[in-house]
Formats: C-alpha cells, sequence, structure tokens
C-alpha cells in the first residue's frame, strides 16, 4: 500500500495536491492520500490529517495500515520530517520543483520539462518531460483547434496571488478593450473582484479540473503563473504567457521558453512588467503566432508522467518489501 502526503490551503499548495490527485489516481487501489490543511482549506472529497505537525499519528497510522512507500510533496516539511519517514517506511519518494534541501529518501521527483542539477542529491533523481504530471480531467479534455485574433484573456495566478498580480494586470487587459476572465483560485479571493464584474469581465473562485479546462480551451491567450498550469496549457494547446512569483517556477518557465512555447520570462517583481507585456501582446495579436507556440507545447507533454511515477513507487516500494522479508544469508 501506497501513502502519498501533501498540503494544501488557501493561499498555497493547490499545486501541490492537484499533482498529488493524479498521481494518486494511477496507484494501486488501496493507496491513500493525506492533506495537512492549511489555513483557508476548503477542498471537499480528500481525507485530511495534519502530518506535519503530528508525526507520531501519523507514523501510527503507517503501522497499522501497513505502508510500503510513501510520496511527499511539501515546501514546509523540514529535513527530520523525511528523516523519521525514512526510518519507518522501506521506500520514499519526494516531489521537488527547486532543490530545496537535501533529501533522506530513495527518489528525488521533479516533475518539469527542466529542473535544477541536483548536484548535492544523494538519492535517485528523475526529472523531464517524461515525469511531466496531468490531472485525468486535462487529459482526456478536447485540446483546443482553432485560433483567432486575441479577444478573451483568461489571467490565473493562484489562490495566493502575493505580488499583487490580478490587481496589476487586470486593468491592463481591460484598457486593451479585451473580454477578461479571471480565475481568481478561491471562492473567497473572487468575492474581491465582484463590484468590477461587467459583460467584459467574468470572475470565477475555484474550479473542478473539467470546468477549468473548458474555459482555457475557450480562451486566446492566458496569461498565468509559472507552476503546474503551464503544463496544463501546454497539454491542451492553450498559448500562454508565463510571469514567475515564486522560486519555485524559475525552472519551468525557464523551460517553456527555451522550446518557445512561450515568448518571454516575465517576473513578478519587475516594476517594468506592465510594459513588457505590452510589447509582446503586439505580437501576438495574430492567430498565425498563437498557434505555432502551442504546436511546440502540445510536442513537449504527453500525459503519462502521473501513470510511470505511481507505476515507479509500487514496483520500487514492492522491492522494497520483498528485500526486507527476505532470510537473511
Amino acid at each position: 500500500m501506497i501513502l502519498v502526503l501533501t498540503e494544501s490551503g488557501g493561499d498555497v499548495g493547490y499545486g501541490h495536491l492537484s499533482r498529488c490527485e493524479a498521481v494518486a489516481q494511477n496507484l494501486p487501489y488501496a493507496s491513500k492520500l493525506l492533506v495537512h490543511p492549511d489555513p483557508g482549506f476548503s477542498h471537499e472529497n480528500v481525507e485530511v490529517f495534519p502530518w506535519r505537525d503530528d508525526l507520531s499519528g501519523v507514523i501510527s497510522y503507517i503501522d497499522r495500515r501497513g505502508i510500503d512507500g510513501l510520496l511527499i510533496d511539501s515546501y514546509l516539511a523540514d529535513l527530520s520530517v523525511y528523516q523519521a519517514f525514512k526510518d519507518v517506511v522501506g521506500y520514499v519518494a519526494v516531489f521537488d520543483d527547486f532543490d530545496r534541501i537535501s533529501y533522506p529518501v530513495n527518489l528525488v521527483i521533479n516533475p518539469s520539462i527542466k529542473g535544477p542539477q541536483y548536484l548535492e542529491q544523494i538519492p535517485e533523481v528523475v526529472s523531464g518531460a517524461d515525469w511531466v504530471i496531468l490531472r485525468r480531467e486535462i487529459i482526456d479534455h478536447d485540446k483546443k483547434r482553432k485560433h483567432s485574433d486575441l479577444r478573451h484573456v483568461v489571467l490565473t495566478f493562484g489562490g495566493a496571488d502575493k505580488a499583487g498580480l490580478f490587481e496589476r494586470l487586470l486593468p491592463l487587459m481591460l484598457g486593451l478593450d479585451l473580454d477578461v476572465s479571471v480565475v481568481a483560485g478561491s471562492d473567497d479571493k473572487a468575492q474581491e473582484f465582484e463590484p468590477f464584474v461587467d459583460q467584459r469581465l467574468h470572475v470565477y473562485g475555484r474550479l473542478e479540473a473539467e470546468n477549468l479546462a473548458n474555459l482555457f480551451v475557450s480562451a486566446d491567450l492566458t496569461i498565468s503563473a509559472g507552476g503546474q498550469t503551464l503544463n496544463e496549457l501546454a497539454y491542451l494547446g492553450v498559448p500562454f504567457l508565463a510571469i514567475e512569483s515564486g522560486v519555485d517556477q524559475f525552472w519551468n518557465i525557464s523551460a517553456f521558453v527555451k522550446h518557445n512555447v512561450t515568448p518571454e520570462h516575465f517576473k513578478a517583481d519587475d516594476p517594468h512588467l506592465e510594459q513588457k507585456l505590452l510589447n509582446v501582446f503586439a505580437s501576438l495579436k495574430g492567430a498565425a503566432v498563437r498557434s505555432a507556440m502551442v504546436e511546440r507545447g502540445i510536442g513537449l507533454i504527453d500525459g503519462g508522467g502521473a501513470a510511470r511515477i505511481a507505476k515507479v513507487i509500487a514496483m520500487k516500494s514492492m522491492s522494497e518489501v520483498s528485500v526486507r522479508k527476505s532470510p537473511a544469508l
């Protein structure tokens, strides 16, 4: 049995939860996903447990349920947490986006097209397009096939948006006489925009994956933070501009720029961000350039990353169980 541990709240962690749910969909039926509920957490249909704060409780859970393998996705767990789990579980894998710490585990997974070099990581490291994770609802959705003049823009920066990108860019987009959809990431955040809603501005809170895919495919261009959403947009064939709003997003955006899927690596703390976006917009008004962008993106990701990760963890966990049960020579 495999246990997946992650974290999510009203402001952070939705990308962690979505990719862990995608992997869990491909694990053996008895496997479990537990979510540490950070402030503002309101997701339904997942089991919550404060595993970062209650190590003895989750270790007791591991012992009772006979956990053979563990997958952890966290930006907040410290080194001692990973060490404690490695001491009680035969096989431990972690997700990492930016070489956060040196993990005392068996496998580090960087689920992006390109990641850090991981020069100091002791365990095995896998990275690259084969490991990019997509939710099943995204994989099953029809791709965007028709591109027209630039009229509808979607803005999506997650529930946190600590850089205030919605407030900075929404007036800019409306000033360009565009139809704008805002994916606020949470219902509470969406309510902040209600006074401004009109026939050209539509605001959405938390959207289920299928509804989000429908909105993305309807867009002529999406402006997004640099996390998991970029992988989904590339797979769906939706042209996008990416703004780095956290250190964990650097490698993901850099890879898409390198492959000419998006034209420039924007940063949220750039005081000239608005002008730089306007300059790029001038070159994206026609459909041909955006169509070429998405064709390069579609070819990068095959949608099999979650299944590959689940297979590796399941196989190596079982192998570790066999080694532990083998009689000593």
